[in-house]
């Protein structure tokens, strides 16, 4: 169970969490494993971001300047043209958008 959670860690992380997250173990539950990776993976995602903005001079407060109003329609006509060609099925930009959303949450 623990290998979904070694995606993109060294070879040395991934043996710690390999000795020390077995089901057998209390030291380092497999919850652990998951708040940590999980943890790391936002912060670097909102240092990422931060980062980019600033680099870009884009004054970023929250992450609806992500996601204005006309976000939809100004992406409909890529989504499917674009996108189309790449995916089929091609899943429903609404909802990728409203995923897309709730996993940036944790940002301010």
């Amino acid at each position: 169970m623990t290998e979904q959670y070694r995606g993109g860690l060294g070879k040395r992380e991934s043996f710690l969490i390999s000795t020390l997250a077995r089901e057998d173990k209390k030291i380092f539950t497999l919850e652990d494993v998951k708040a940590i990776i999980g943890n790391v993976a936002k912060r670097t995602i909102y240092n990422l971001v931060r980062k980019k903005c600033e680099i870009q001079g884009i004054d970023f407060s929250t992450a609806s300047q992500m996601f204005p109003e006309n976000i939809f329609d100004t992406l409909r006509p890529y989504w499917e043209r674009e996108l189309g060609r790449l995916l089929n099925p091609l899943p429903d930009l609404r909802n990728v958008l409203d995923d897309l959303q709730a996993e940036l949450d944790f940002l301010p």
